[in-house]
């Protein structure tokens, strides 16, 4: 065993009030960023089977460093 839970201990009342709004946004805003990542990768995906966008594959793989081949 790594870990052992000894004690566990509920918020109280006002522990909650204070932070609801806080975690409600965090929540809010993560949701937010997961579907417009899905929106993304979902408009991506359709205008690269339509070929109206083209990704530059060297631009992608990062800068070069001269003189290296790399």
């Amino acid at each position: 065993m790594v870990a052992k839970i000894l004690d566990k201990q509920e918020p109280s009342a006002d522990e909650i009030a204070k932070n609801i709004d806080q975690t409600r946004d965090q929540m809010l805003e993560q949701r937010r960023q997961d579907a417009f990542s899905i929106f993304l990768s979902s408009i991506m995906d359709d205008y690269k089977k339509k070929n109206r966008i083209r990704l530059n594959a060297k631009a992608q793989q990062g800068p070069q460093i001269p003189g290296t081949g790399m």
